[in-house]
């Protein structure tokens, strides 16, 4: 065997087990430690199944080694009871061997020459783009890191590379090495691609894990304060209670009846604070709004609460902290450069079969940015700032919803309706 024929072979097994793992990925989550190095691993795999494919050249062979590689290495890296392990690999084979086949009528179709060179590099291109597009439905509709527009850059290179594999088909080269070793570098660059791909999703990702610990721990910090503050505000309470017994008692002793029916009428009208603003029963809604409305009670604002949720989760708990922490973030700082007589806001929550309404009324003065038609921020460092509203946009969009923004008697109004499953 050629050398050319050696590179395009290591090339093609490579890319095949990186689309393999790709797929059992949907079934199966990583390890978060694990004693031998990944890289290592897959490494392994590759390297013994394609010493196995030169040396003995064996359909059947090479397909038992790789899935008895492609277990081990799962068994080795991935979370998961062993029935569905051995599932993940089994799909992952049978998705190879369907790829394979739909490459392959798809070649006798068209009479593609050259069946064997063109074939393996139009496999991987087309079972790539497979799992990518089942790893943006099945994982990535979950968590929406990136914009149509990205997963358009990527598609770009993918088609690009198909192009000059056309040319070279319909052109030809002037030997059989070259067209191995053309193919071998478009091959890399697929699968570079895609690698790249995985590094940026898994570093985004991380961050948005991150942002949102963040968040959390600083609304949990600050129920601790509220209810800090609720201590104080009882034991204060308590202690002043006893002078009020101590009055009622006097009046009672002395017969003067109506005077402690009088006093203790104006007992009851007293507005006890002790910062739980909203007790809807769900938990991370009433840190998020607690720790808000605290806020807005410091700004001397008046608030209007009309909150109707469940008690137990009806959406992801990470996308209803960004967005109902950037939304009433954006309000407050619009708050706070009003008069404090005229601060104002309502926060209005219903969700029911599946439907999430909010609505946010703020009272603002006057200046609102816009360009092209979209809000933007107005706060001075602008390139460290506005991921807020582009986070809130696509919130919404992940779950189909609609977003809209207005202003009327001096009062911005945020309208947005989601349909969650």
């Amino acid at each position: 065997m050629r050398l050319s024929e050696l590179i395009f072979s290591a090339v093609l097994n490579m890319a095949s087990i990186y689309a393999d793992f790709k797929v059992i990925q949907l079934f199966l989550e990583k390890k978060k430690k694990t004693s031998i190095p990944p890289i290592a691993v897959y490494a392994c795999v590759w390297g013994i199944h394609w010493g196995l494919y030169i040396g003995l050249n064996d359909y059947n062979v090479n397909m038992l080694s790789l899935t008895i590689l492609s277990l081990t290495a799962v068994i080795l890296l991935y979370q998961g009871s062993m029935i569905k392990k051995c599932a993940a690999v089994f799909s992952a084979m049978i998705m190879g061997i369907l790829m394979e086949e739909l490459v392959w009528q798809l070649l006798c179709r068209f009479q593609v020459e050259n069946r064997e060179k063109f074939g393996g590099f139009l496999f991987i291109v087309i079972y790539i783009i497979v799992v990518f597009i089942l790893n943006r439905i099945v994982k990535f509709n979950k968590e929406n890191l990136f914009s149509i527009r990205s997963y358009l850059h990527i598609f770009v290179i993918i088609i690009g590379s198909l192009f000059i594999e056309e040319i070279i088909s319909l052109t030809g080269a002037k030997s059989n090495d070259s067209i191995l070793i053309i193919l071998s570098i478009l091959c890399l660059m697929v699968l570079n691609t895609f690698g790249l791909y995985d590094k940026i999703v898994e570093v985004y990702t991380e961050k948005a894990e991150k942002r949102a610990i963040e968040d959390r721990i600083l609304m949990y910090e600050n129920q601790i304060q509220l209810m800090e503050q609720s201590q104080k505000e009882i034991q204060s309470f308590r202690h002043d209670m006893k002078n009020h017994m101590l009055l009622l008692q006097l009046y009672l002793k002395d017969g003067k009846y109506q005077e402690a029916s009088d006093y203790i009428r104006e007992l009851s009208e007293i507005e006890l604070e002790f910062g739980q603003f909203v007790h809807s029963g769900n938990g991370e809604l009433d840190a998020i709004l607690n720790y808000m409305l605290f806020r807005a009670k410091n700004l001397k604002c008046r608030v209007e609460l009309n909150v109707e949720v469940p008690e137990t989760a009806f959406m992801s708990n990470v996308d209803l902290n960004i967005l109902l922490g950037n939304l009433l973030d954006n309000a407050l700082e619009a708050l706070e450069k009003v008069r404090e007589e005229q601060r104002y806001l309502y926060i209005g929550m219903k969700y029911q079969k599946g439907i999430f309404v909010m609505r946010i009324y703020n009272s603002y003065n006057g200046n609102v940015s816009k360009e092209r038609g979209r809000l933007i921020s107005q706060k001075e460092e602008k390139e460290r700032h506005g991921f807020g509203l582009k986070n809130i946009s696509e919130i919404v969009e992940k779950y189909d919803g609609e977003y809209q923004t207005g202003t009327t008697d001096r009062r911005f109004k945020t309208d947005i309706l989601m349909y969650v499953k």
